[in-house]
């Protein structure tokens, strides 16, 4: 959808010199402010609208109480330099609002070996190795193992089969079941 906002603000403005070009050889040249306002309306109402109709949609799927609060206790209990482990879409939200580093996000030109960290995360979350599982959380030097929502849709009944294990994972924060979502933290 946005490819093709680009490729026709690129031909309107192409087009918007030739068509006042136009309009002044014409008997409609009296009027050109008029036909300038509904050039400026039809662009705002094809262009502006739609981009507000879809940012109100996407900010009223937010954050859920769960996250919002699990990303706030993040914030406030964990070091400022520690690393948390989390899905490539929680990404963004740790760096954001919780203000901590993560293995990956979705800015690829920032990170070296996209493909291994996305493939170590799948290791931490999934594997019954613990000698795979730490040394892909000793590769980044991981602190800390946030499962989220995000992360028990993903990886469902294969998710993080090491917390049966107390000497790998200690938990060490666990969000209310009552609210409907729950985010545990994992300490390494």
């Amino acid at each position: 959808m946005s490819m093709m906002g680009v490729f026709l603000a690129l031909l309107v403005a192409d087009m918007y010199p030739k068509l006042m070009k136009y309009v002044g050889h014409t008997k409609v040249a009296r009027f050109r402010h008029s036909v300038v306002a509904l050039f400026v309306i039809v662009i705002i109402a094809s262009s502006v609208f739609p981009s507000v109709l879809s940012s109100k949609k996407e900010a009223q799927k937010g954050l859920s109480d769960g996250m919002d609060a699990a990303l706030a206790w993040v914030h406030e209990n964990t070091q400022d330099d520690a690393l948390i482990v989390v899905p490539l879409e929680d990404a963004y939200l740790v760096e954001a609002l919780a203000q901590r580093k993560t293995i990956a996000d979705k800015n690829f030109l920032t990170r070296r070996d996209v493909s291994t960290r996305l493939h170590d995360i799948d290791i931490i979350y999934t594997s019954e190795s613990v000698t795979d599982a730490v040394a892909a959380l000793s590769t980044y030097k991981a602190t800390h193992v946030m499962i989220t929502s995000t992360a028990r849709k993903k990886y469902g009944d294969s998710l993080l089969p090491l917390t049966s294990s107390s000497q790998c994972l200690q938990e060490i924060h666990r969000e209310r079941e009552d609210s409907g979502e729950r985010q545990d933290m994992n300490d390494i």
